[in-house]
């Protein structure tokens, strides 16, 4: 799936040892969604995101060809959000589709 290989999953009989061991290789859903382009907003900006401000996101840039979604990160390139391109809609082009809790 996108960037993600089955040949990088950890078979299911080598979780267990792995768990004993706390070791189990799991993604950050950051790592899981790197395929989306990355779009960094200030501090300020996000902090009125994730209060469901979303005239903020008229300062992400319009969509690459074929780009539905863009994740949202802070200036560490932690993932706060992602937003959706909505061709049809009223006000604005970006939505906010799912804000994380940091």
């Amino acid at each position: 799936c996108g960037h993600l290989a089955a040949n990088q999953a950890v078979p299911l009989n080598e979780v267990a040892p792995l768990k004993e061991r706390g070791e189990i290789p799991i993604l950050s859903l950051n790592q899981a969604l790197s395929s989306l382009r990355s779009v960094c907003l200030d501090d300020a900006s996000l902090s009125r995101l994730t209060m469901g401000q979303q005239e903020v996101l008229a300062e992400v840039p319009e969509p690459r060809q074929g780009e539905k979604l863009v994740r949202l990160v802070n200036s560490g390139e932690n993932l706060v959000a992602l937003a959706e391109w909505i061709d049809d809609a009223g006000v604005g082009p970006w939505r906010l589709f799912r804000v994380f809790s940091s």
